[in-house]
């Protein structure tokens, strides 16, 4: 079995010269060049098509179709497109992580705001354009692309220890699709609803089985439960056969050919700098005084 290349890890230098030697593009920030790699470049019209080889779980799936962006709205493309979206993401968590350390343990009130808004201005749009995509049978594979991003920044969100509870985050105003019952506020909810909006979606619309593999893979991955999905879900009746068949297809086992691509995150190093950062930082004088406190 082949190990999926950590393109994240890599230096712009060495993503260019991967680039380079396929013959594609190595213009852009480090995202876009990722992107391209990875063959999820949305502005293109067709990504470079992958082989599996005997046994190989990380290319099973085909290259990411973009060919549905002239079937859907521009401001729903714009709004999930991955290369900005995740330069937004990531910068968010460097400055969310010194946020933190500023102030730990008084000033998770804030914190908890700053999240709250990013939630509210970035997420819960790429979440209704997802349901707007896939209301039109089309862009399955992508969305997938783009939860497992939305998916990989709120892992490593949680490796900031913060004073409050990330899994009580919730969106300000409910996500709501009326065809598939959907009503939901509470953020760690949103996505694995999310995950099942558009597997239902790819088996009633008959997708490539590989790609409905690589979802269901993504969304396991993360921790994805269908049954909680299932009972949560309200169907109309030309769903319910595409409930059956999803979950013919998750009992079967064949989507283990695939690879979810969840990363491991190791705790950050958070201090709080009125306590523990520069002398000039610091806001209580404890430092100064002798172990009796005098």
């Amino acid at each position: 079995m082949s190990a999926s290349p950590d393109y994240e890890s890599m230096k712009i230098p060495e993503l260019k010269e991967i680039l380079r030697s396929r013959g594609l593009k190595v213009g852009g920030n480090k995202a876009e060049l990722i992107d391209r790699l990875e063959g999820r470049e949305i502005a293109t019209s067709s990504s470079r098509k992958r082989k599996a080889g005997d046994g190989d779980t990380n290319e099973v799936h085909p290259s990411i179709d973009v060919s549905f962006a002239s079937q859907v709205e521009r401001e729903d493309v714009k709004t999930i497109t991955i290369a900005p979206l995740r330069t937004k993401l990531k910068k968010f968590i460097r400055s969310f992580h010194k946020l933190v350390n500023e102030d730990w343990h008084d000033g998770y009130e804030g914190q908890e705001q700053v999240l709250q808004k990013i939630l509210d201005d970035t997420i819960y749009p790429v979440y209704e354009a997802i349901i707007n995509i896939a209301d039109k049978g089309v862009g399955f594979q992508y969305c997938n692309e783009v939860l497992v991003v939305v998916a990989d920044w709120w892992d490593e969100i949680h490796s900031i220890d913060v004073r409050f509870e990330y899994s009580e985050m919730r969106f300000s105003e409910e996500l709501i699709s009326e065809g598939y019952g959907l009503e939901v506020k509470k953020f760690n909810k949103a996505i694995a609803y999310m995950w099942g909006y558009i597997l239902f979606g790819a088996v009633k619309n008959n997708i490539d089985q590989r790609v409905i593999y690589q979802i269901i893979a993504d969304a396991k991955s993360f921790g994805w439960d269908e049954d909680e999905v299932f009972r949560e879900f309200t169907y109309a009746d030309d769903l319910k056969a595409s409930q059956k068949r999803l979950e013919n297809i998750i009992n079967s086992n064949e989507w283990k050919i695939c690879k979810g691509r969840k990363k491991a995150y190791s705790g950050k190093r958070v201090i709080d700098a009125r306590f523990d950062g520069p002398l000039h930082k610091r806001k209580r004088d404890y430092h100064l005084k002798n172990a009796f406190g005098e």
